[in-house]
């Protein structure tokens, strides 16, 4: 609990980080739309705007959107694309009074390599007083093992281990 934070966002964040998956937001659009209302525009209250101090620390507040919704294997082209926009959530993590981020990139519809790559230069010279925010949106594919697999634009769905991100490579 972050004292410094409205109450609406400290809400939101509770909510997203609950222990238990099912007091957690059912679909990572909902946790976006949710994050969204909260923006502040010039028909706001002005006393909504409270600017998010970065840390207490002198880390820094960083994100990356890795974002996937065209396939190319028959299977995973299917799926229901997920539709919450990524320029809007950027937006809102940038925004002082609500995410207050020093930095967001954005990877959207890129091959598993490419993501990778992106992973390991936005992890590469990170601090134990940064805040970093990975979030994904796409679709996660359970594979041999019961293994978790992120899909990429080129995931193929029989060929998991070589063609989708590994979860336990986040985790490392």
């Amino acid at each position: 609990s972050r004292p410094d934070l409205p109450p609406e966002i400290q809400t939101i964040l509770n909510k997203a980080m609950a222990k238990l998956p099912d007091d957690r937001y059912e679909t990572a659009v909902a946790f976006a739309q949710a994050i969204s209302s909260l923006v502040i525009t010039p028909e706001t209250d002005e006393a909504a705007n409270v600017v998010v101090e970065t840390t207490e620390s002198n880390g820094r507040r960083l994100a990356l959107i890795v974002s996937s919704s065209e396939y190319h294997d028959p299977t995973l082209a299917h799926l229901v694309k997920p539709t919450a926009n990524v320029h809007r959530l950027v937006d809102v993590l940038r925004n002082p009074a609500i995410g207050g981020f020093d930095q967001v990139a954005t990877v959207v519809d890129e091959s598993a390599d490419a993501i990778r790559r992106s992973l390991a230069h936005f992890l590469a010279d990170r601090t134990k007083e940064d805040m970093v925010l990975l979030y994904f949106m796409g679709h996660a594919v359970i594979g041999a093992e019961d293994k978790l697999y992120l899909a990429a634009k080129d995931t193929e769905r029989n060929l998991l281990r070589g063609t989708a991100i590994p979860a336990a490579y986040l985790a490392e």
